[in-house]
């Protein structure tokens, strides 16, 4: 029997792994670095690791397939890469684990196994079959990749689909080869999406031709996006990434393969985020995360007022006011990015947008491009427009036509802008802006400018503030600020919007809504009149989000809660049985109001639970009430947790069933 065991001691987490048993010549020689941990993958997410680190023996099995080595790989190297990189992985997450031989499935998997990992394993014969569905439905957890069991052990094609026998999904053929790759979103909203931005997309490269499929019994954590925009809409239910059940067990499989996914670093950090959240997913342990947005909401839209090239008064007084009759009878605030030199011909406008209770953001003179310009002479067009409007600060700023160079970013940071927002193709949560790919330090401000081109800034009466705004983010989280924090001192925030989906305000909504991130809805009130489709779409999309359970808020409250949010550590304390301690962890000088914590319990019962006081259980998560007060939750689904106020420092929870 050609089988191995590896019980790896505790290592440090920051350790850098190098595959040296790949060539330069084959492209594959990369570093794999394990970039996070499993007790705490982000910030704001913690794991119960104890079923897994604290066991005497292995409870993570990783198989290496020589039958598939034998019958369709060559020269082993495709499931050598896979199995490789999970010793790597786990070996920096510090849990002890087994590599053996698919030999070993001709046997009962032992009840010691809580995982089984399917790293390539493509041929199984008939006996292996039936032992890995005896596993996964007597309550094992199994993670698999690839074209799971599409052969048997002399590598001819099963009698049935393995992968639509055990994961409940049906296998598509017609799915073009992808030659340089393509995205797989992650749009869920479970234990396995925790502390990854929502909608992220996975950039995937195969080095084979991968299994695509349809759902089918299983839940989609996302969708298949090619390279090409032309072709989306034919693979809109396609998926390459799935999660279920199958008898008392749970499992996760993606059609791709570990070394599959882009070395780069963000793309690292969100991969392996989710394998070990399926870790913790599919062996039942417990997982506590800080809700994305406050209140339990499920997304947040922001309506964003552009300035569109081009002044044409009569227009811009019409439409305006057209559309702030629209926010006004939907009573929601706005965030109006003004051009200086069209708001001030109508103060009436610029007073009754911030009686509407918007913010007031700017773009500087929207007729003249700003990039390919001077520093000094950027920072004097941002100060003008500050003047103008009597800000005391730039918190936000639309530069004009929504473009930007390295010199537009350094006036943003002289003059003392909080945040740019502008089109991204991937718009998700507020985030940092990468300066580092645009600025040039070469140049410099003219010796004769002010210390501070924003000095003499009109503060009158009407003069539009927000004081609870910091114009410098100086709590970075670790996970988007961390980079800009080291390389230098520039930390303007950027709140995205996407320009794709144009005027189908509903469609974008919807987009958002499955991933659970920040809709910034892009409006151009010059360009569309009180009687224009995108006037009737706008209306129509926030009675819709006013309906659901949206946050419906201004650019600067969605970047200010997404920053705050980052300063919330939730710790898991030891209890004792059918009890939780959790302490929350509020690193900030001050209170922050409606905190939701998502506890995953990942089992398949019915409980009476109750809640150590202020916190409380939201009633969307109830099923009943008992008699001594608690409440009936269904544990196989997330119970929600209100903390109205988390004070400075430790906060403490307890829960108990």
């Amino acid at each position: 029997m050609n089988s191995h065991f590896r019980h790896i001691p505790m290592l440090r987490i920051w350790l850098l792994f190098v595959l040296g048993i790949f060539t330069v010549e084959d492209g594959y020689a990369q570093a794999v670095t394990v970039r996070t941990q499993y007790e705490y993958p982000a910030r704001t997410v913690t794991h119960d690791i104890s079923r897994l680190q604290n066991a005497a023996n292995a409870r993570v099995v990783v198989i290496r397939s020589n039958q598939t080595i034998v019958h369709g790989d060559d020269d082993g190297r495709q499931v050598n890469q896979a199995v490789v990189h999970w010793e790597l992985f786990l070996s920096g997450l510090q849990i002890p684990y087994s590599v053996r031989d698919d030999v070993n499935l001709n046997r009962r998997i032992s009840k010691k196994t809580l995982v089984l990992v399917l790293p390539a394993v493509e041929s199984i014969s008939e006996l292996q079959r039936g032992h890995i569905l005896d596993f996964i439905r007597n309550g094992g957890g199994i993670i698999a990749s690839g074209r799971t069991g599409v052969y048997d052990e002399n590598g001819w094609p099963g009698k049935s689909s393995f992968l639509t026998k055990i994961f409940g999904v049906e296998v598509v053929d017609s799915f073009p080869a992808q030659s340089f790759g393509f995205y797989q979103t992650i749009e869920s909203h479970s234990s396995l999406s925790v502390g990854i931005s929502p909608g992220f997309e996975l950039n995937v490269a195969p080095r084979t031709r991968l299994p695509v499929v349809r759902p089918g019994s299983s839940t989609s954590l996302g969708k298949v996006k090619t390279y090409a925009t032309t072709n989306r809409d034919r693979f809109e239910d396609l998926t390459t990434m799935v999660t279920g059940s199958h008898g008392k067990g749970r499992f996760l499989w993606t059609g791709f393969l570990p070394q599959d996914i882009s070395r780069n670093e963000e793309q690292q950090e969100n991969y392996q985020r989710l394998m070990i959240n399926a870790l913790a997913h599919v062996s039942g342990s417990l997982t506590v995360s800080v809700s994305r947005w406050p209140a339990g909401k499920d997304m947040a839209l922001t309506v964003a007022a552009l300035p569109s090239p081009g002044f044409d008064a009569r227009t811009y007084l019409v439409n305006t006011d057209h559309f702030l009759t629209l926010i006004e009878d939907a009573n929601i605030p706005a965030s109006f990015y003004f051009a200086s030199d069209e708001i001030t011909t109508f103060p009436s406008l610029y007073r009754r947008a911030i009686s509407s209770g918007s913010e007031i953001g700017l773009t500087a003179d929207n007729d003249d491009l700003m990039i390919d310009s001077s520093l000094t002479y950027q920072a004097h067009r941002l100060s003008t427009a500050i003047r103008s409007l009597r800000l005391s600060r730039a918190h936000g700023v639309y530069p004009p036509g929504g473009f930007l160079d390295g010199n537009t970013i350094r006036a943003l940071d002289r003059v003392g802008a909080a945040y740019v927002i502008r089109a991204e193709s991937r718009p998700s949560v507020p985030g940092i802006l990468d300066w580092w790919n645009f600025v040039d330090f070469r140049e410099s401000f003219d010796a004769t400018e002010d210390e501070d081109p924003v000095a003499d800034a009109i503060t009158d009466s009407e003069s539009y503030e927000i004081e609870r705004f910091s114009s410098r983010i100086t709590n970075f989280d670790e996970d988007s600020g961390s980079r800009n924090k080291m390389r230098g001192r520039l930390a303007i925030s950027i709140v995205p919007f996407s320009a794709s989906f144009g005027i189908d305000f509903e469609a974008a909504y919807r987009h958002f809504k499955n991933s659970g991130g920040h809709f910034v809805l892009p409006f151009f009130p010059e360009q569309y009149g009180p009687y224009s489709r995108a006037s009737d779409n706008l209306s129509h999309t926030l009675k819709i989000a006013s309906e659901d359970n949206t946050w419906i808020t201004t650019a600067s409250d969605a970047l200010i809660w997404w920053r705050t949010r980052a300063n919330l550590k939730p710790v898991l304390k030891p209890a004792g049985q059918n009890e939780i301690y959790i302490v929350l962890e509020n690193s900030l000088d001050h209170t922050v109001h409606d905190v939701v914590l998502d506890v995953y319990m990942n089992m398949e019962t019915t409980s009476s639970v109750h809640v150590s006081p202020p916190a409380r259980i939201i009633p969307t998560s109830e099923l009943a009430r008992d008699m001594t007060g608690g409440v009936l939750v269904d544990f196989s689904k997330p119970i929600q947790i209100l903390i109205s106020d988390v004070l400075p420092g430790q906060n403490r929870i307890e829960i108990n069933w």
